[in-house]
């Protein structure tokens, strides 16, 4: 069983003119209980983009990253690259921000990608499979200490191949998540969050989010107190 991931990787930026170019590559190592290397090639994922800020309100960026089979990571890559799985995926994504007033901001994020087709037929994701993910978010400032967030994400496929099982579709995971952020002072902030989800394999199971393979609903409610050093 693996019980450990060592994450390698590094991070270059250079601006050329008004434009912020960025290079991240990374590599993941994933070892047995004896610290023996349990995947030692097609572990890796690199992502190229270049940001522009048109004016102080609007700013865009667009880039491209691969992800091979087998790299597993936290964040935007770890969850499309191995949550979504199998991963072995290579695409496009754009992201921009509006900030409409001083207490609004927009953003939104889409990405697009097609299999990389680095593992077997029936193992990975072929040339002919699509996922697409955009996410939108909003944030908006009530008053100086009350903060209101709601973002949704929407991620779809298109399995054309053998790989999930053989089950081919076209599945669709939604989430909704709303949060409310009241500052304390003192450093501490009180946070209110729901997220509602909807998982439908739509007959892929692999993709379905719970045990039935025709969708999973749940709502999850959650409240912290968060303290900063």
């Amino acid at each position: 069983d693996i019980n450990r991931v060592d994450v390698l990787g590094f991070d270059l930026q250079s601006r050329v003119s008004d434009i912020e170019v960025r290079f991240e590559y990374a590599q993941s190592n994933l070892l047995r209980g004896g610290g023996t290397r349990a995947v030692g090639s097609r572990n890796k994922a690199f992502d190229i983009s270049a940001a522009y800020r048109f004016n102080e309100r609007w700013d865009a960026l667009l880039g491209y990253r691969e992800i091979e089979p087998y790299f597993v990571a936290p964040g935007n890559w770890g969850r499309i690259g191995y949550l979504y799985n199998p991963s072995d995926l290579k695409g496009t994504y754009f992201a921009t921000n509006y900030q409409v007033s001083e207490d609004l901001g927009l953003r939104l994020v889409a990405d697009f990608y097609t299999g990389a087709a680095k593992l077997r037929f029936n193992q990975g994701y072929q040339s002919r499979d699509r996922l697409r993910r955009i996410q939108i978010d909003a944030n908006y400032r009530h008053t100086p200490r009350l903060r209101f967030h709601i973002t949704y994400e929407y991620v779809g496929w298109e399995i054309n191949s053998a790989a999930l099982n053989n089950q081919r579709g076209k599945p669709e995971w939604n989430y909704l998540t709303l949060r409310a952020a009241y500052d304390l002072g003192e450093n501490i902030e009180f946070n209110l969050l729901y997220q509602y989800i909807d998982a439908n394999g739509k007959g892929v199971a692999l993709l379905s989010g719970g045990p039935s393979a025709s969708g999973n609903r749940a709502g999850v409610f959650a409240t912290n107190l968060q303290y900063s050093f």
